[in-house]
């Protein structure tokens, strides 16, 4: 199994992601190989790229279909989180 992280990620001193929430992202393969990506909102777009050129790679059974589905998620997330901070600075943290 390979790791592939961000450089610097994550932060070697305090082996923390920056102190930032973190999106987890998860595909379990018909064989059971299994793909776990971690990425915090400011990555997105470095995740959608990592996410297509592992598809890309032949060693991997990440296929370009399950990048183009994973990627859709991470965009929706990325989405719901804007959403969400933009209620928030409409109406105030806290109220729902």
């Amino acid at each position: 199994m390979t790791n592939r992280f961000p450089e610097g990620w994550p932060d070697e001193a305090t082996k923390k992601p920056y102190g930032k929430p973190v999106n987890v992202l998860a595909l379990v393969k018909n064989d059971g190989e299994r793909y776990i990506f971690l990425y915090d909102d400011q990555s997105a777009r470095a995740m959608i790229e990592e996410l297509m050129g592992q598809s890309e790679d032949p060693e991997l059974s990440l296929t370009p279909y399950d990048a183009a589905v994973l990627s859709q998620k991470v965009r929706k997330l990325l989405e719901q989180e804007r959403e969400e901070q933009r209620r928030d600075e409409e109406f105030g943290e806290g109220l729902e």
